[in-house]
């Protein structure tokens, strides 16, 4: 955490707005993309029910407007939103920056949380092994992961062969309470010890 590290919260009207905003927050090359599509219809096809969910390496080009709500994040900030109809309700963490797009609805200095070691979250899955990929054909890919409980193949912008992979994320806890106020994510890294 940077000393001028904040939150702030509040809405963009449209997705012209949600681009500007995702551009003034000067997102590094390796920042990761998260983003969901919930449909308005039952998706039959296997294909389309793998794309309702997409975890990529983040691109200035990505279609941020056909995603229900997203995150990009690295380790300087992150940025989430939701898609409410005409507008999105946006919350964007960490370092300060001028952010013109935003309306504003609430914005915290978190220097006056305390910031606790790293925390680690395993994703699920382990990733395939070749016999494993062969084993299922396609839609399977090299670098897929993939968890029984999960009806779905898992794809993690990892670029290693990690046989499991972690999120690494900040968070800002209460000085006084030691209750976690806010959290960002900030990476992935290898899962194994």
């Amino acid at each position: 955490m940077q000393e001028n590290d904040i939150v702030c919260a509040g809405s963009v009207k449209d997705s012209e707005d949600l681009a500007a905003l995702i551009q003034a927050c000067q997102f590094p090359t390796k920042s990761l993309f998260l983003a969901e599509k919930l449909p308005t219809h039952v998706v039959v096809k296997a294909q389309a029910r793998q794309d309702l969910l997409r975890f990529s390496s983040f691109a200035p080009d990505l279609p941020f407007a056909e995603y229900t709500s997203g995150r990009i994040f690295c380790s300087q900030r992150e940025l989430r939103w939701e898609n409410h109809g005409q507008s999105s309700q946006v919350v964007y963490t960490g370092d300060k920056r001028d952010l013109p797009q935003l309306s504003m609805t609430m914005s915290v200095d978190l220097s006056q949380y305390r910031q606790p070691p790293d925390r680690y979250y395993y994703l699920f899955g382990e990733r395939l092994r070749p016999e494993e990929l062969k084993l299922i054909g396609a839609p399977a890919q090299e670098g897929d992961y993939a968890e029984v409980r999960i009806p779905r193949l898992l794809r993690y912008p990892v670029e290693s062969n990690w046989r499991r992979v972690r999120l690494r994320v900040v968070e800002y806890s209460d000085e006084k309470t030691g209750k976690v106020e806010f959290f960002r994510f900030q990476g992935l890294e290898s899962g194994e010890e």
